[in-house]
């Protein structure tokens, strides 16, 4: 299974959001949707909070992963990120059930807060890999460091990777520059196979030292294609309930 990095992780939220706001009448959800992430870590109650930004702050908007319960290997998780930028449905959240095993999704409930949800389509992930002819191929330049970043009162100590890459996917060539801080005191870390090179799932990157790939999104900026994202942590908790019924 395909494993997904902290960086293109954090772009795929933005880009996310943008196709559920295009969608009607209601999102489809991914099977894989939520197997970026560690899902055996979470715990119960525990959530985060983001803004993001793009268009140089023409588009804004908030979102929210909460993990608001745990029965046998489901792990429920309770998110505005696929429906924050869509008018139609900036007041609803999806429910997510997640197999703490394989992180692919088996149920999802969309509604409104105090309401039962409405159950959602599931796309199952495709049975066979990509073909690598079709497949984006990634080449660039990445930076790994070590940073801080201050959010509210707190200071979280981050890994940061920083990457100049070129892909070039269905006959389209994207140049993309992003800065990346991720950490390990965060909840909904990243999914790390320890028994690979993560430096090798970022495409043919050369890298100034070795990403682990570990921690969840503290903060991220990106410019591509004149587009700028940036996306923040602005809140994290412990105490995360279930709103939908």
């Amino acid at each position: 299974m395909r494993k997904t990095t902290v960086i293109f992780s954090s772009l795929v939220l933005a880009l996310c959001s943008l196709k559920a706001a295009a969608q009607m009448p209601d999102p489809t959800v991914g099977e894989g949707q939520w197997a970026a992430y560690d899902i055996g870590a979470l715990k119960a109650g525990e959530y985060v909070e983001y803004e993001m930004s793009m268009m140089g702050g023409a588009m804004k908007s908030s979102y929210r992963m909460a993990c608001v319960g745990i029965e046998g290997d489901t792990v429920w998780i309770e998110s505005n990120q696929m429906t924050a930028m869509d008018p139609t449905k900036k007041d609803m959240v999806i429910l997510y059930g997640v197999d703490k095993k394989t992180r692919m999704v088996t149920k999802a409930l969309l509604g409104k807060a105090g309401e039962a949800g409405k159950e959602l389509k599931i796309d199952k992930a495709p049975a066979t890999q990509p073909d690598p002819a079709t497949a984006p191929k990634i080449t660039g330049t990445g930076k790994v460091s070590n940073d801080k970043v201050k959010v509210k009162d707190t200071e979280f100590d981050c890994e940061r990777l920083d990457m100049e890459t070129h892909m070039e996917v269905s006959g389209m060539k994207i140049d993309s520059k992003s800065s990346t801080w991720s950490s390990e005191k965060v909840a909904f870390k990243m999914f790390v196979d320890d028994k690979k090179d993560n430096s090798k799932a970022m495409g043919d990157i050369k890298w100034e030292g070795k990403p682990s790939g570990k921690g969840a999104l503290v903060k991220m900026t990106s410019e591509s294609s004149g587009m700028k994202t940036e996306i923040t942590l602005t809140g994290w908790g412990t105490d995360a309930k279930k709103t939908l019924k």
